[in-house]
């Protein structure tokens, strides 16, 4: 608890100015921890629920793997899903800064039982 107290009262410490980690940190408190990562790795906990997240994002990319854990997030908290609708979804961009797509959460593929 002295671990998450810490993060709670300065989440910038966690991730820096900007980052997914710290914004979400600095809105909820001791409500939620999470931190980023190697390869598309996102972490989590929420205490009050007595839960730990824990996801993997094949591709290894942290603009999938923030989508996923803003929508686990809002899924499990969903009296305030409102308060993660800006990461729940994330703009692709052309080179020349134009939005050509967006990363969102879609429901599970089923797993294959054969390879």
């Amino acid at each position: 608890m002295r671990v998450l107290a810490a993060c709670a009262a300065k989440p910038w410490y966690t991730a820096g100015t900007g980052r997914f980690d710290t914004e979400v940190m600095e809105q909820f408190g001791k409500r939620i921890y999470v931190k980023t990562g190697a390869e598309g790795v996102y972490c989590g906990a929420l205490p009050e629920l007595g839960l730990g997240i824990a996801l993997k994002c094949d591709d290894g990319a942290t603009r999938a793997s923030e989508v996923a854990m803003a929508n686990v997030l809002a899924q499990l908290l969903k009296n305030d899903a409102d308060k993660l609708s800006r990461w729940t979804t994330k703009p692709v961009l052309s080179v020349k800064g134009e939005r050509v797509g967006e990363v969102r959460a879609t429901a599970a593929a089923p797993v294959p039982t054969k390879l």
